[in-house]
């Protein structure tokens, strides 16, 4: 492979950027893509083979019901007249990426927990990579009590990421980076 042929890590991880949840729209990853978006996320570092993490997609069809019944935990009652506050948009694809450690004499949580952050960044890679672009959220919503049943989530497990996917045409611009020298020392 020439170097002309190479994959441009740079250029790529470069122009990665997260997009407003309010930006995206159809489309979003067909199931054959989303499919392989996960199947990719799992590529990730997970010491025992433990899989502390899984996975509840949600539909665009099914955002806006989700939204609905969520919506009644963030104001309960709401002001005759005025709009309830969006949460999901009209996001295209919502992957729920639940942490769900397993208990293990070795393994510590926060191991496990680290994995679980690698299993969401690898997701927006892979959607990047197949042309989505998607934002990685928590916020109030994964903390919801309407939301986490909606979610199945049970009482010894949290929400990691929410992951919205879909398009967008936004041109985005990129924020402060970290000056890498100033955060790195060597060991001599």
């Amino acid at each position: 492979m020439s170097k002309s042929e190479e994959f441009n890590l740079r250029s790529y991880f470069g122009a990665r950027r997260s997009a407003s949840k309010r930006s995206l729209k159809e489309p979003g990853p067909s199931a054959e893509h989303l499919h392989e978006i996960l199947q990719l996320a799992c590529r990730t570092p997970d010491y025992g083979s433990l899989t502390p993490w899984r996975f509840v997609i949600v539909r665009s069809s099914d955002v806006q019901a989700l939204e609905a019944k969520v919506q009644s935990s963030f104001q309960p009652n709401p002001v005759p007249g005025t709009e309830q506050p969006r949460i999901f948009f009209d996001t295209p694809c919502l992957v729920v990426v639940i942490g769900c450690n397993k208990p293990h004499e070795k393994i510590t949580n926060y191991e496990q927990d680290l994995s679980v952050g690698a299993v969401c960044m690898n997701l927006l890679h892979a959607a990047n990579a197949y042309g989505y672009d998607g934002v990685w959220l928590t916020g109030k919503v994964s903390k919801d009590p309407v939301f986490l049943s909606e979610m199945k989530v049970k009482a010894e497990e949290k929400v990691a990421g929410i992951i919205y996917l879909g398009s967008t045409t936004d041109d985005r611009e990129d924020r402060p980076r970290p000056d890498v020298a100033s955060l790195t020392q060597h060991y001599c």
